[in-house]
C-alpha cells in the first residue's frame, strides 16, 4: 500500500509479518554488496530481494539469533550480526556461525564499528569491547569466545563499567564516540572521557554521529543536540530546517524517534526531515539509505520503504468539494491563473491555492487565453465563452452566434487568428480592442463515432493550414470547412496533438499509442514512429501532451505521467512514485517560464521539477539460477548457480530457470525478457520463473534481463546448457554402423597394403633394433650413476657415525644410526625406481637434513617450502636428485662460516606449469671463498665432493634420454652492498615425463 503525504512528498510502503517477515518489530538494517537488504528483527535476521523475505532464526549449529540489534558488512563482504545472544558471522556460502557471547541477554551486542588494522569495536551490554577480526574469523565454526575477555581495560579502570553501550561513531580524525542509554563518551588515545551526562530528563539517546574530537551530534526524545568539549546544545528544527538551502560538505543521517534527519554539520542545516508520524510510525530503531537512493526505516511496526516523490500537491486555502483545476494560463506579468469548477479562477498564494474571481456560475473553466495584457478569454464546459477586460466579464453563448456553449481550449495562429474549439467543431474569434466588438466564424463537424465530436487541440502546419484533433480524429481547415484526414483510412480518436520546435507533430491516439508524425512536401501528415506498450509507454489511453523546452514529450494519462525523452527512452511515473491522484479526469500538463511543471485535474493540482526525474535510473541487479528434477523425480529439484554449466541427459530434458532483479525504487515495475542464443528477446512481464520441457539435443545459452518503467535495463545474465543426444544419434551408435560399411572397402585394398606394409615393417624393425640398443645403453649408464651415488651417500653417513664413536658420544651415535637406517631403507626402496613422487623426495631431504643437523650440533637451520598450488603426490622426479646440492651447501657453504647458518629449499611450478623449479639457497661463504679454502686447506676433512660430479653426469643422462630440459644453474647471492652473501642452485626438471604414455626417445 503506497500513501502520499502532501507536505513531505514521500511515498511510504510498510512491510510487516503479513509480507513475510518473521516479526513486525524490526530493529536493524544493512545492505550487502549484492544489493540485498538485511533486516534484524526480534526473532532473527531476514534477507529481502524486493519480492520476498528469506528468514534465518538459527545458525547451522542450531544456535538462536534472538533479537538482532545490529548488522554490518565489512570490506571482505562478511556480514557481522550483533544480537542479544552475542556475535555472529555470515560467510559467503550463506552459513551463519556464532563466534562470541553466551545465551544471556546481559552480554548482548548493540553496535559494531570496524576500525583500522583489522580491529572491531563492539558496543555491548557490558560496555565497549575490542576484538581482532582475525581472531573472530578463526573461531567461526569451531568455538565460541567469551565476550568479557574483550573488555577494554581503560573502561574498567575509569569506572564506567556500569554503563551499557548502544551506539558507536567514528569521527573524521579517528575519535570514537560511544553512547549508553543516557550518557556519551569519547575515546581518544586509549582513554575515555564522559562528554555528555543525562540531565535528569531520562531521554534515551536514539542516534549518535561523531564529526571530530571537538564536535558530535546526537538525537534523543527531546530533539537534536550538538555536542562540544564544553557541553551539548539543542538545535531547534524550526531554526535549522532549510530544505532549499545550498549546503556544503557531506551530510550525515541521524535516525529520529519517528523517522530520520539529514544534517549538514558544516552549517548545522537540516536539509531533509523524514517524519513518519502521518503514516502511523511511532518508533524507529534504524535508518538506511540504499545504493539507489531509497530510504529504509526499521520500526516497531515493520520495515518502512520510503521514496522521495517529485510531485508536490498544492493544497487549497479553503478546502471544499470543488478542489478541481482544469486549465492554467501564465499571464504577461507572471501570474498563474487556474480554472476550476463553478467558474472559479484561482492562483497560487503562499504555497496554497487561493480564489481570485468567478467568470460563470456553474461550469468548469477548461481553457484560459491572454490575448493582450489584462485581456483574457475563458472557455467553459457548458456556459459559453467569457471575455474579461478591465476586471469585467462578458459572456458569449450560442445566442450570440457561438458555435456551441461547450468549449475546451484556445489556439492563436501565427497571423493572429484566435480559435476556440470543443464540441461539434471550432470557432474563429474576431475582436477589435478599439471597438470592443466580437464576431464568430464557426466550423462544424458531425458526431459519427462519438457523442459530442469534441475537439481537444490544434496546430498550424508549415503552409499556415490549421489542423484540429479530437474524438472524431484529425481535421484540417480548408476553405472554411473542417475536412476529415485519415491515416490509411483508419478511424482514430485523438486525445491531444502538439507540434515541437523541429516541426514534428505528436499525436496521443487512444488505443494506439503516441505517434510521431511529420508533414511531407504536399503538406500531408505522415506517421514516422509509434510509441506504445511495446516501447514502454504505460498505457494507451491518454489525456494530454506537453513538449517541454528540451524537446521531451510528456504524456498525461489515468495512471500518472509518461515522458518520451529526446533519446527515445520512455519513463513512466505513477502512484509508486508518489503520483497523488486517483479516479480523476481532464488531466492537463503545463510548463511555466521558470521550468516548473504543473499537472491539474478533477482532483486538484500539483507541480514538479523534472531534473531528477529525467536522470538515468540505476540498473537493476539481476540474479539467475536453474533447477532440474532429481534422477527419479522423488526428491527436491536440484538448484544450479548461474556460474555453472548445465548438462541434461536426453531422458530428462526438463529445466526451470528462477531469477529476480533488485531495483528498489521501481521494484513494482520490473519486467523481464529472455532469449536463447542469439535469438530475439521474448518479454515475460513480471514472471520470475520459466520452465522448458523436451529441449532438443544441443548446446544452448539462456539469457535473462530486467528493465523498469524508468528506462533502466540490467546487464544480461546467462547460463550454458547442454542437452545430450539419444544413443542412436551418438558416435557410439553411428560409428559402428559406418565401420561395417568401411570393412568392405578395407578388404578391397587390403592385399595391396599388405605387400607395402611387409616391406616397411622390415625397414622399421632394423631401425627399432638400433634405437633399442641405444636406449638400453643409456638406461644402463643412468642406473650405474645412481648406484654410484647411493654408496657415496652411505660412505659420508658412516663417516659421521664413526666420528661420534671416536668422540665417545655413543648415545648420539645410536640416535644418528637409527635415523640413518630409516633414511637408508627409504633410499633402498627407491633404488629400482626411475621416478618417485615429489613428496617422497621431500621426506628423504627432511630426514637427511635432520641427520646433518644432529651431526653438526644444530649449528644451522633449514626450511623446505612450496610456492603456489603444487600437488606433491602427483609430481614425480628422479630420486635423490636434490640431496647432493643440499649436501654441498652444508659442507662447503655453511660449515666454514661463523654465525647464523641456514639452508632454504623452495619448490615452484614455472608457467605454464610443465617445469618444476627447485631453488637451494644457503647463506654460506660463497663459491669463491669455498674454492680458496680448498686451495689452502684442501677439502673438508673426511669429505670429498664426488656427489656433485655424479649428479652432473646423471642430469646429462636424463637430458639425453628424454630429450627434455633438465638444467642446473649455480649463482651467488649478494647483499645490499653487493657482497657475496651465499650461494643459490636452481634445478629445473621437466614434468612431461610424468605422463605414463610418454616413453624415452625410441
Amino acid at each position: 500500500m503506497a500513501v502520499q503525504a502532501p507536505a513531505q512528498s514521500l511515498v511510504c510502503q510498510l512491510l510487516d509479518a503479513s509480507h513475510g517477515l518473521p516479526s513486525s518489530e524490526c530493529v536493524a538494517l544493512e545492505q550487502d554488496y549484492l544489493g540485498h537488504l538485511w533486516v534484524g528483527t526480534t526473532v532473527g535476521i531476514s534477507r529481502y530481494n524486493g519480492y520476498t523475505f528469506e528468514n534465518f532464526s538459527h545458525t547451522k549449529a542450531n544456535e538462536p539469533f534472538g533479537k538482532v540489534n545490529v548488522i554490518a558488512e565489512d570490506d571482505d563482504h562478511l556480514l557481522w550480526i550483533g544480537s542479544d545472544n552475542g556475535l555472529f558471522i555470515k560467510t559467503g556460502d550463506d552459513s551463519f556461525y556464532k563466534t562470541a557471547g553466551s545465551d544471556a541477554a546481559s552480554e548482548g551486542i548493540n553496535d559494531i564499528l570496524f576500525l583500522a588494522g583489522g580491529e572491531v569495536l563492539l558496543g555491548s551490554e557490558i560496555g565497549p569491547l575490542q576484538v581482532s577480526r582475525e581472531k573472530i574469523l578463526a573461531a567461526a565454526g569451531s568455538k565460541i569466545l567469551p565476550l568479557p575477555s574483550f573488555q577494554l581495560p581503560a573502561w574498567q579502570s575509569q569506572r564506567f563499567a556500569g554503563d551499557r553501550i548502544y551506539h558507536l561513531a567514528l569521527s573524521a580524525d579517528s575519535a570514537i564516540y560511544l553512547s549508553g542509554p543516557y550518557n556519551i563518551y569519547r575515546y581518544v588515545d586509549r582513554s575515555f572521557t564522559c562528554v555528555y551526562k543525562n540531565d535528569g530528563t531520562g531521554s534515551v539517546i536514539m542516534s549518535l554521529c561523531g564529526i571530530n574530537a571537538d564536535r558530535y551530534y546526537f538525537y534523543n526524545a527531546i530533539g537534536l543536540f550538538r555536542g562540544t568539549r564544553t557541553g551539548a546544545d539543542r538545535l531547534l528544527l524550526d531554526e535549522h530546517y532549510h530544505p532549499d538551502a545550498t549546503s556544503k560538505g557531506k551530510s550525515v543521517w541521524l535516525p529520529a524517534p519517528a523517522g530520520a534527519l539529514e544534517l549538514y554539520p558544516d552549517s548545522d542545516i537540516v536539509k531533509t526531515k523524514l517524519d513518519l508520524l502521518p503514516y502511523g510510525i511511532l518508533w524507529a530503531s534504524d535508518f538506511l539509505v540504499d545504493d539507489q537512493g531509497d530510504y529504509w526505516v526499521a520500526a516497531h511496526d515493520g520495515l518502512v520503504k520510503i521514496k522521495r516523490s517529485p510531485f508536490e500537491k498544492i493544497p487549497f486555502q479553503r478546502p471544499s468539494r470543488y478542489e478541481e483545476i482544469y486549465s492554467l494560463c501564465e499571464t504577461a506579468d507572471g501570474q498563474l491563473l487556474m480554472g476550476s469548477n463553478r467558474g472559479l479562477i484561482l492562483t497560487r498564494k503562499d504555497n496554497h491555492m487561493a480564489p481570485l474571481y468567478s467568470v460563470v456560475n456553474r461550469a468548469e473553466v477548461f481553457g484560459i487565453h491572454e490575448a493582450y495584457p489584462g485581456d483574457l478569454w475563458f472557455a467553459t464546459g457548458y456556459e459559453g465563452l467569457v471575455h474579461r477586460v478591465n476586471n469585467r466579464n462578458k459572456v458569449f453563448t450560442e445566442a450570440d452566434g457561438l458555435r456551441n456553449n461547450s468549449n475546451r481550449a484556445f489556439y492563436e495562429a501565427s497571423d493572429g487568428r484566435l480559435f476556440v474549439f470543443g464540441d461539434l467543431g471550432a470557432t474563429q474569434i474576431s475582436y477589435s480592442p478599439t471597438s470592443q466588438k466580437v464576431a464568430f466564424k464557426n466550423f462544424y463537424i458531425d458526431a459519427v463515432n462519438s457523442q459530442y465530436a469534441t475537439l481537444f487541440s490544434a496546430i498550424e502546419s508549415p503552409d499556415k493550414t490549421m489542423w484540429f484533433a479530437g474524438q472524431e480524429g484529425i481535421f484540417k481547415l480548408v476553405n472554411d470547412s473542417l475536412l476529415a484526414y485519415t491515416f490509411d483510412k483508419k478511424i482514430i480518436s485523438v486525445a491531444d496533438m502538439k507540434k515541437d520546435e523541429q516541426g514534428q507533430v505528436w499525436l496521443a491516439v487512444d488505443g494506439e499509442g503516441i505517434w510521431r508524425c511529420g508533414f511531407d512536401e504536399q503538406g500531408d501528415l505522415k506517421v514516422q514512429e509509434k510509441f506504445d506498450r511495446s516501447r514502454g509507454v504505460a498505457t494507451e489511453v491518454f489525456n494530454n501532451l506537453l513538449i517541454d523546452r528540451e524537446g521531451n514529450v510528456w504524456i498525461g494519462h489515468y495512471q500518472g505521467v509518461t515522458v518520451i525523452r529526446k533519446n527515445k527512452v520512455v519513463l513512466n511515473f505513477d502512484q509508486n512514485d508518489g503520483w497523488p491522484f486517483k479516479n480523476y479526469n481532464n488531466l492537463f500538463l503545463h510548463q511555466d517560464r521558470n521550468g516548473m511543471f504543473w499537472a491539474g485535474c478533477s482532483k486538484g493540482i500539483l507541480h514538479f521539477s523534472a531534473d531528477k526525474m529525467l536522470m538515468d535510473a540505476n540498473k537493476p541487479r539481476i540474479y539467475l539460477s536453474a533447477a532440474r528434477p532429481s534422477r527419479d523425480h522423488s526428491d527436491e529439484p536440484i538448484t544450479i548457480a548461474s556460474t555453472q554449466p548445465i548438462e541434461l541427459p536426453y531422458e530428462q530434458r526438463e529445466l526451470s530457470f528462477n531469477y529476480y532483479a533488485i531495483a528498489f525504487p521501481d521494484q513494482e515495475s520490473v519486467q523481464y525478457a529472455y532469449k536463447f542464443g542469439d535469438g530475439a528477446w521474448t518479454a515475460v512481464g513480471t514472471t520470475r520463473s520459466l520452465t522448458f520441457n523436451d529441449l532438443s539435443p544441443g548446446k544452448y545459452k539462456f539469457s535473462i534481463k530486467a528493465f523498469t518503467n524508468k528506462g533502466a535495463s540490467s546487464d544480461e545474465v546467462s547460463m550454458q546448457i547442454t542437452v545430450k543426444s539419444p544413443f542412436w544419434l551418438t558416435p557410439g551408435f553411428i560409428l559402428p554402423v559406418l565401420g561395417v560399411l568401411a570393412v568392405a572397402s578395407w578388404l578391397w585394398v587390403k592385399r595391396r597394403e599388405k605387400m607395402i606394409y611387409a616391406s616397411e615393417q622390415q625397414k622399421r624393425a632394423r631401425e627399432i633394433e638400433m634405437i633399442s640398443l641405444q636406449h638400453d645403453l643409456a638406461h644402463s649408464r643412468l642406473t650405474a650413476l645412481r648406484s654410484q651415488m647411493n654408496p657415496h651417500f652411505i660412505f659420508n653417513a658412516l663417516n659421521s657415525i664413526q666420528q661420534f664413536v671416536l668422540q665417545g658420544n655413543v648415545e648420539e651415535a645410536g640416535r644418528y644410526l637409527g635415523m640413518f637406517s630409516t633414511l637408508h631403507r627409504e633410499i633402498l626402496n627407491t633404488s629400482d625406481e626411475n621416478f618417485i613422487s615429489l613428496q617422497r623426495e621431500i621426506d628423504m631431504l627432511d630426514s637427511y637434513m635432520q641427520l646433518e643437523q644432529l651431526r653438526f650440533d644444530d649449528s644451522f637451520r633449514y626450511s623446505i617450502q612450496m610456492d603456489g598450488d603444487i600437488d606433491t603426490e602427483d609430481i614425480r622426479i628422479p630420486p635423490m636428485l636434490i640431496q647432493p646440492f643440499v649436501e654441498n651447501a652444508i659442507w662447503h657453504g655453511l660449515m666454514p662460516k661463523e654465525g647464523s647458518k641456514r639452508v632454504e629449499i623452495l619448490f615452484n611450478l614455472q608457467s605454464p606449469g610443465d617445469v618444476l623449479v627447485c631453488a637451494i639457497k644457503d647463506n654460506g661463504i660463497g663459491r669463491d671463498a669455498s674454492a680458496q679454502l680448498k686451495l689452502v686447506n684442501g677439502s673438508l676433512k673426511g669429505h670429498k665432493p664426488k656427489g656433485l660430479k655424479l649428479i652432473s653426469d646423471r642430469i646429462a643422462m636424463l637430458r639425453q634420454r628424454y630429450q627434455l630440459p633438465f638444467t642446473v644453474d649455480v649463482g651467488d647471492l649478494r647483499d645490499d652492498e653487493n657482497k657475496v652473501a651465499g650461494t643459490v642452485v636452481i634445478v629445473k626438471l621437466s614434468l612431461e615425463t610424468n605422463d605414463t604414455t610418454l616413453n624415452p626417445i625410441s
